[in-house]
């Protein structure tokens, strides 16, 4: 798993801990913010996003990748995601240039 597109493009997601969460295919998830993108009228930093069944965070984390304003998180376990959002050593954004994905997303 990795960010497809944005300021963070190529940087690996951890893999989820539980048997029980799937993923979204990288290609999945890049047909789906291409779509996006080409039917947008506003740009990427004037949108909030909410990332319903969370998982590992990675539909969020793309957004935020891309520049959106702000994320919400919503799963009963939001482990996986925090685990590639967070401050921590393996978190994958935190050489960013900007906020850390943490600081502009909340989770529910």
């Amino acid at each position: 798993m990795r960010i497809i597109g944005g300021l963070y493009r190529g940087k690996k997601l951890l893999s989820p801990r539980s048997a029980n969460i799937r993923p979204t295919a990288d290609q999945a998830r890049e047909a789906v913010f291409n779509i996006l993108s080409s039917r947008l009228d506003k740009p990427w930093n004037k949108l909030s996003m909410a990332d319903v069944f969370t998982g590992s965070g990675a539909f969020a984390l793309e957004a935020v990748s891309r520049g959106v304003r702000d994320a919400t998180l919503v799963d009963l376990d939001l482990t996986d995601a925090a685990r590639n959002a967070g401050g921590k050593r393996e978190n994958p954004f935190a050489e960013g240039r900007r906020r850390p994905a943490a600081d502009r997303s909340n989770a529910v």
